[in-house]
């Protein structure tokens, strides 16, 4: 099955569905076990996530199918996602840039629709990657066909898309799905490009803010820049003791961490080198002040090494330094490995080498990873000990040798 044939079945099947949604329902099981295989999910970015639905304990007045970056949100009632969104007669259907009205009603509660409206009428008049060729638009979808009791929902979807296509799905053909792929791959584009202009992608709110007040396009672009710009000195860290990690592994009982870290096997770009030297050049000035504060330690601070440069960067870990282990009342060497970041999350995920999870079970006890986070902004550092990776953390694979 491809997608028109998806298509041209739900258009066939769904207009008399009304009542409570029936999940045994053939066509609900249709979607279910084929709407995951209809995408080239293996050329999509490791954060685009599919999703559908067929309506909440009801079926749906506007069904929709979606591709979400996870990076922005996990849901197409907030954030930004891709969405095919049909028409209440079920016969039209939108592949679009939607907006999560559910998030502009949550917030703005009465004048959610003048906010949408100016927030996606920005977009348009700014994202220049928003072509208006092959049937690409700008202008506000339709998706009204016959008359609605409650057509508030449908007025949010409609005015928060602010990008589209509109097929009729009589008149596709199944040669044409290379052509409906094409355009998916044009709309990831420009998601991708809309991305890029968000000040901070895992809080679209504030975005949306700067833009109702007024903020032009060129001011939005210099807060981004900042933001993503590297320092040019190594940043003050303030430590955090953060329970939230442990927290979480309790409460669902599965010592599994949801955050992500991954085994990174691709060189870093320049940018990312930039920030993890001056990250470990901020874990060095880090480590000489809490060494020099605690009486046990002040005497080995001369003996911090910057590992990594001294020796090399094969080594698995970027500092050597110093603590002190209680049950056995002596200083000890401690290995760090340095993960830094600007997001403004502890838990962001990050990578390690194989090399780093080698030396990390080799030296165990006095093997620690200080996660530099928040770093362009107010620097902070939260220590994980060798247990937290192992023990708690979900690692996983991205890339593999192959080898003959």
């Amino acid at each position: 099955m491809n997608l028109i044939q998806l298509f041209k079945q739900f258009s066939s099947n769904f207009e008399n569905k009304t009542g409570n949604l029936n999940k045994k329902d053939p066509l609900y099981q249709l979607f279910d076990q084929q709407v995951p295989n209809l995408f080239p999910t293996n050329e999509f970015p490791l954060s685009y996530k599919v999703k559908w639905s067929l309506g909440q304990g009801r079926w749906a007045t506007i069904p929709w199918i979606a591709i979400i970056d996870s990076d922005i949100t996990d849901s197409v009632q907030r954030g930004v996602s891709i969405v095919y969104l049909f028409t209440n007669d079920y016969k039209e259907v939108y592949l679009t840039l939607d907006q999560g009205w559910t998030l502009f009603q949550n917030i703005y509660r009465k004048d959610a629709a003048k906010n949408i409206t100016t927030v996606s009428r920005f977009f348009q008049e700014n994202l220049k990657i928003l072509s208006k060729k092959n049937g690409f638009t700008t202008d506000q979808i339709s998706l009204k066909r016959k008359p609605l009791q409650s057509p508030q929902l449908m007025r949010g979807y409609e005015r928060g898309a602010f990008y589209s296509k509109h097929y009729t799905i009589s008149d596709l053909q199944d040669s044409d799905e290379t052509s409906l792929l094409e355009d998916l791959t044009k709309m990831i584009l420009a998601y991708t490009q809309f991305k890029s202009i968000l000040i901070d992608p895992r809080n679209i709110s504030t975005t949306i803010e700067q833009i109702l007040k007024g903020q032009q396009f060129s001011d939005i672009e210099k807060i981004v820049q900042k933001k993503n710009e590297v320092p040019d000195s190594p940043q003050s860290l303030t430590f955090v003791q953060d329970n939230s990690f442990e927290a979480s592994n309790r409460s669902n009982g599965q010592g599994k961490r949801k955050r992500v870290v991954k085994p990174n096997y691709v060189e870093k770009n320049k940018f990312q080198q930039q920030l993890g030297d001056l990250g470990e050049d901020s874990v060095m000035q880090f480590e000489q002040k809490r060494l020099k504060k605690d009486p046990r330690l002040s005497h080995l601070v001369n003996k911090i090494e910057h590992s990594s440069k001294v020796k090399g960067d094969g080594l698995g870990y970027d500092i050597t330094s110093y603590d002190y282990n209680e049950s056995q009342e002596k200083a000890e060497k401690i290995f760090i490995e340095v993960k830094t970041t600007t997001a403004n999350n502890v838990h962001e995920p990050f990578y390690m080498s194989a090399n780093e999870l080698d030396t990390l079970k080799e030296q165990r006890a006095n093997y620690r990873v200080y996660r530099v986070f928040n770093y362009n902004v107010s620097a902070k550092v939260k220590i994980f000990h060798a247990e937290d990776i192992q023990q708690r953390a979900h690692l996983n694979p991205v890339k593999f040798q192959v080898k003959f």
